[in-house]
């Protein structure tokens, strides 16, 4: 990618740029068309992967397994899977529905899960910046600060719509006008 990037012209990079920001700034207008929920996934799951600013490495992804795993003894590598699946659909549907049939998908993954799976990334930054602070040249009072901020959003995110994102009621099965309005013969 690198390479043809370097190959346009400097108006073509631009041009690029530009749309890349307007196609990653657009998503947020889908999210808030696919359901009520789907914006406060999508920062639940961004909160989840993004890395922490000032704490190098952090938001990894081997690391937020390997917490996990390493939290307790039943906690499964098939778990991970099944929420980093999950996650994955989420993200290449731009939401909680399918972008082909508008049909609602849930995690395979126990609600108790999931919400241990989304906290692993607060347990992996923790250790991050405790290995972090050993070596140095990391200001932990601020890193801890932002861990501590991140954990509150995962926290309350996942309070307010973890059951939304299991709910199969038959109105939220289907994004379709026959779910949430009798539609008239003309």
């Amino acid at each position: 990618m690198k390479l043809a990037f370097g190959k346009l012209t400097p108006s073509d990079k631009l041009y690029a740029h530009y749309m890349s920001q307007a196609c990653w700034l657009g998503s947020e207008i889908v999210l808030h068309q696919t359901s009520v929920e789907s914006p406060d996934v999508w920062r639940l799951l961004l909160a989840v992967f993004s890395p922490i600013q000032g704490l190098a490495g952090s938001g990894e992804v081997a690391d937020l397994k390997a917490a996990y795993l390493s939290a307790s003894a039943n906690h499964t590598a098939q778990e991970w899977e099944w929420f980093t699946q999950w996650a994955a659909t989420f993200f290449t549907n731009t939401g909680n529905y399918l972008s082909f049939g508008d049909t609602k998908f849930i995690p395979r993954v126990a609600k108790s899960a999931f919400a241990k799976c989304c906290h692993a990334a607060i347990d992996a930054a923790n250790a991050k910046l405790k290995s972090a602070a050993a070596g140095g040249g990391v200001d932990s009072k601020t890193v801890s600060a932002k861990i501590a901020e991140r954990q509150k959003l995962i926290t309350d995110l996942l309070a307010s719509r973890l059951d939304a994102i299991y709910s199969l009621k038959p109105i939220e099965r289907s994004l379709s006008c026959t779910s949430v309005c009798r539609c008239v013969d003309r």
